[in-house]
């Protein structure tokens, strides 16, 4: 899959020749010459190739033990628009590093600098996988009456996403209970859980 129209025609920087490829041969863009705040540069001509969130989880996560959780219950969430990362971005909301407490704290209104839309009628904290120019990541964001925030990723429209969402509160109960937040990185703790708020039943070992 070629993603070619996530860069506009006025960005000038060639990377072409800064891509990385991977062991399964997709192009990526290399961040050792990029950071996710210089693709705003990108030329539209740049070739890369990489599949879908929900693809590469497919294809390539046998690694992760949750795999199959996600598969069958999450779902394919529409990347953010451009303008609406500008508009985070210019409000200095995005915060990089920790996607998984970055998007809890401005689910539960701790983090005020992302100005959410007034009125609500749901908010949910979203995790999964991400695919965005740079790579495949485990990822953390919320979903606010469908549309997707991510307070980490500042050119998040440029990436793919594929995950489960879940009550806010539900999560910070997770979170203080095992001092950690982020389901996917404790899954030895979240697995129990969320088989119980799924009404899955686990076969007897």
């Amino acid at each position: 899959m070629r993603f070619l129209d996530i860069f506009s025609r006025r960005e000038k920087l060639n990377i072409e020749q800064h891509a990385r490829i991977d062991e399964y041969g997709y192009r990526w863009i290399d961040t050792e010459f990029f950071g996710f705040g210089d693709l705003s540069q990108a030329k539209d001509n740049t070739a890369l190739s990489f599949p879908s969130a929900e693809e590469y989880l497919k294809l390539h996560g046998e690694e992760y033990p949750w795999r199959e959780l996600w598969l069958e219950h999450g779902t394919v969430l529409p990347s953010p628009s451009r303008k609406q990362c500008l508009k985070i971005s210019r409000a200095n909301g995005h915060v990089s590093g920790n996607c998984y407490n970055n998007a809890l704290q401005v689910a539960l209104g701790i983090e005020g600098k992302i100005v959410l839309p007034a009125s609500p009628r749901e908010i949910r904290y979203g995790e999964g996988m991400a695919v965005h120019p740079t790579g495949a990541y485990l990822h953390a964001w919320l979903v606010v009456d469908g549309e997707i925030y991510d307070p980490t990723w500042p050119d998040a429209y440029r990436a793919t996403y594929f995950g489960m969402t879940f009550d806010p509160k539900w999560m910070l109960d997770f979170a203080e209970d095992i001092g950690r937040v982020s389901l996917l990185q404790n899954w030895s703790y979240a697995e129990a859980r969320l088989t119980s708020i799924l009404g899955i039943q686990r076969e007897p070992a």
